[in-house]
């Protein structure tokens, strides 16, 4: 086709796709997008752009880190003794591992405390015979 009164078709062009935008989420599932622009829109007969202007994509798509969770301390236990000192404890069970580099469990899952630590007094404690 002659061209000479400047009616040339001239076809629709698209940019370069610009680059991805960062990840919505760095583990668990996000999205990232990128999109183009008509550079040079169709004149003269000459074909439209087809395509979309822009795209999605999955991202981010690594399992989350999360940390061990401890359970509640239990109730603690009756004393060891009745007086001169004794011991009782309390534990604990990890409720939740650690998984995918989460925090470990810290600290330990048993606790101790000191109780009865009066003196015992002997109840046949008798004293010296009166004369």
């Amino acid at each position: 086709q002659a061209c000479d009164n400047g009616d040339c078709p001239t076809p629709c062009q698209w940019s370069a796709w610009s680059d991805w935008t960062y990840c919505s989420a760095t583990c668990g599932g996000g999205e990232q997008s990128h999109s183009r622009t008509v550079a040079v829109a169709a004149a003269g007969g000459g074909a439209e752009c087809t395509g979309e202007c822009s795209e999605t994509r999955q991202c981010g798509s690594a399992a989350c880190p999360t940390n061990c969770q401890w359970s509640e301390w239990g109730h603690w236990s009756t004393c060891s003794t009745e007086c001169d000192g004794g011991m009782m404890s309390k534990t604990r069970t990890v409720a939740a591992q650690a998984t995918n580099g989460g925090a470990v469990c810290a600290g330990g899952n048993e606790d101790f405390e000191a109780c009865n630590v009066h003196d015992c007094v002997d109840p046949c404690d008798w004293g010296d015979w009166n004369q």
